[in-house]
């Protein structure tokens, strides 16, 4: 059997994805804002020049008025996994002054699956928790493709999910299975 044909046991196959590099593509922090602007403007969103919101700037701050409803959403734009917590913090302290009108949203460049659910399950899927409990989504950025892929939330503007890469796709089921139902849910039957 030749190696291309060969199987892979299951401890084979996780030793090589252990190899995966955590980002899947390497993009910088310019071109991931370009690439969520671009989204966020076909999506029928106004790009607003960030300020200052109490002591933290957002990198993007997004509008779309649709008769009465008015959307916005503010984002921070990650380069990798290890300052998601900052970032989460950021986004924390901005909600506290802004409230929950605003959608907030952490971005991220590709990253590679493996490592994002490994990151969110840590520690009993604590990112994971404090990402729903604060009502934060996490957004995947591929400029190249000039797509975004809401990866843990839901976005109150519905016309949203014509845009996004794989629409609803529904993948806190995942994190639902393995740790029990989201914080936003455990508040609603408490």
């Amino acid at each position: 059997m030749t190696e291309k044909n060969k199987k892979l046991t299951s401890a084979e196959m996780l030793s090589r994805m252990h190899t995966v590099p955590q980002l899947a593509y390497e993009f910088s922090f310019q071109e991931v804002l370009d690439g969520v602007g671009q989204f966020l403007q076909y999506a029928g969103y106004q790009i607003k020049s960030p300020s200052l919101i109490g002591s933290e700037k957002p990198d993007f701050y997004a509008v779309r008025e649709v008769g009465d409803a008015i959307y916005t959403f503010v984002g921070i734009v990650g380069t990798d996994l290890e300052g998601v917590s900052g970032n989460i913090d950021k986004l924390k302290k901005i909600q506290s002054i802004l409230g929950d009108d605003t959608e907030y949203v952490l971005v991220s460049p590709p990253i590679s699956e493996f490592h994002l659910i490994n990151f969110l399950s840590e520690a009993g899927g604590k990112q994971y928790s404090e990402l729903d409990r604060e009502h934060i989504m996490f957004w995947l950025c591929y400029p190249n493709e000039e797509t975004v892929w809401c990866f843990i939330g839901t976005a109150r503007d519905q016309r949203l999910y014509e845009y996004f890469k794989f629409g609803k796709l529904n993948t806190p089921q995942f994190f639902r299975t393995r740790f029990g139902p989201p914080a936003s849910l455990q508040e609603e039957d408490g």
